[in-house]
């Protein structure tokens, strides 16, 4: 999969979800930089990930459980596992 997305796109931003399974993130994006896909960044919340593409075309791509969180952000409600702001 990695191969496959790293040829289909030149950067990418990593992150991890709160799932006990889940692939660390600097992990995914040091696997993804030995395949020659830049990493704009490495975040370990899925908040801040998707802050940070907020303003530009991306594709979210993972488990079910990154499609949910992805989902659960982009209408404005709390992210599963993600600590709430005060």
């Amino acid at each position: 999969m990695v191969r496959i997305l790293g040829d289909a796109f030149p950067e990418a931003v990593t992150t991890q979800t709160y799932s006990p399974r889940a692939l660390d993130a600097k992990i995914l994006a040091k696997i993804m930089r030995i395949r020659g896909t830049h990493i704009a960044h490495t975040f370990t919340s899925v908040k801040d990930a998707l802050s940070f593409v907020d303003d530009k075309d991306f594709i979210a791509v993972g488990t079910i459980t990154l499609a949910g969180s992805a989902l659960a952000y982009s209408f404005g409600l709390p992210i599963p596992g993600e600590v709430l702001a005060e």
